[in-house]
């Protein structure tokens, strides 16, 4: 599916980080002729110069050495670069969260992004307690931390008196989790639908619940028992997929009256080849 809806040729770019190279070397995987059996095409292992830096600093040597003899993609990261260019992407989407058709919207779909990436999904309040707060911006993980000092939604007030709350105290505590610079310069990357057809190999459970939001990143990580697997597409990009198959299969009126007079000339052919072949036979006696 994901190969039909990014129309990607060969060799496919997979980028990886440092968590699925870790991973790899301590499941004792050979990347390339797993990868090879999952895609079936060919492909090409490709990193950045973001991801070797943070695999130095965060994970041990053996990884470190690992994502050096990868071909490096050349990102143009430089770190102030890339933090300034997420920063301004992170603050284009939540200016334009409650205008879904905006230019500048990167989704199809309104999204409240935050830093808490894995609590982006669960932007409804828990069931139980009354009305979700407007705009989707209270999540349930915050709410299990905060507990009781999390407001709970039931004042008369709440349009307006939680987004103001939210914007100060919520906003300020969103902020302060600072991403990796591997996980920048990936969002960095696919941040605009994914131009360049990346297949991105990570299990960083923060970086992929934020992919899962691009349209489309085909997701390859490795599971608990150690096989490398690709995620299904989840349902905005299914449903995406729908309407682009859709317009590939709508043609315009000439284009049917061609392709309809194409058919009735080779149904004339057919027939009158099959009695030309019956005539040839009852003259031979055959």
């Amino acid at each position: 599916m994901c190969f039909s809806l990014l129309q990607v040729s060969d060799p496919i770019k997979v980028i990886v980080d440092e968590t699925f190279i870790h991973l790899c070397i301590v499941h004792k995987i050979p990347i390339k002729e797993e990868l090879a059996k999952l895609v079936n095409r060919q492909l090409m292992l490709m990193t950045t110069k973001c991801i070797s830096t943070c695999a130095k600093k965060t994970h041990n040597e053996e990884t470190a050495y690992g994502i050096r003899k990868i071909t490096h993609y050349k990102c143009n990261h430089n770190g102030d670069h890339v933090r300034n260019s997420v920063d301004l992407f992170l603050k284009k989407m939540n200016s334009d969260r409650n205008s879904p058709f905006s230019v500048n919207n990167f989704f199809e779909n309104e999204v409240s992004v935050t830093h808490n990436f894995d609590s982006v999904c669960n932007v409804r309040g828990p069931p139980g307690r009354g009305k979700a707060p407007k705009g989707g911006e209270a999540t349930m993980g915050e709410e299990a931390t905060k507990g009781e000092e999390a407001p709970t939604g039931e004042d008369a007030t709440e349009g307006e008196g939680l987004q103001t709350e939210e914007a100060q105290n919520g906003g300020q505590t969103e902020w302060k989790v600072e991403l990796s610079d591997s996980m920048k310069c990936i969002i960095d990357l696919v941040k605009n639908n994914n131009e360049k057809k990346f297949f991105v190999a990570t299990n960083n459970n923060e970086l992929r619940s934020f992919l899962r939001k691009v349209f489309v990143v085909p997701i390859i990580y490795i599971s608990e028992g150690g096989a490398i697997k690709m995620e299904s597409l989840s349902t905005k990009n299914t449903n995406r997929k729908g309407i682009v198959e859709l317009r590939k299969m709508k043609m315009l009126k000439w284009e049917r009256e061609l392709r309809m007079s194409e058919q009735k000339r080779d149904k004339e052919k057919v027939r009158k080849n099959g009695k030309k072949k019956k005539k040839a036979r009852g003259r031979n006696g055959r």
